[in-house]
């Protein structure tokens, strides 16, 4: 079980095109799918200064005010499941997980 909260953020249009640049899209765009979310439309976005308002608030929303706070992440190296509580992901392996 999944559970998402929006924590709502004052938008900031050039605080997200200037952290653009440093995003990998196609990894946002795969983890918020397998989420159940599937408002990036776009395959691919190669110059953020040619996107319209809507995109940049919609970045906005799903990178500073979507809030996994129930849940799991999956190593996509060794597929060890991390458990998330209350927004918080438990990193810490058991003895017999070394």
């Amino acid at each position: 079980m999944c559970r998402i909260e929006i924590r709502e953020q004052e938008f900031n249009a050039d605080f997200i095109r200037a952290f653009f640049p440093k995003l990998d899209y196609g990894v946002l765009k795969s983890t918020l799918e397998s989420l159940g979310d599937d408002s990036l439309k776009l395959d691919s976005v190669e110059d953020i200064d040619g996107q319209p308002e809507d995109f940049l608030r919609l970045l906005h929303k799903v990178l500073l005010e979507m809030d996994v706070t129930q849940g799991e992440m999956t190593c996509g190296n060794c597929q060890h499941k991390y458990q998330i509580n209350e927004g918080i992901p438990n990193m810490l392996l058991g003895a017999d997980e070394i």
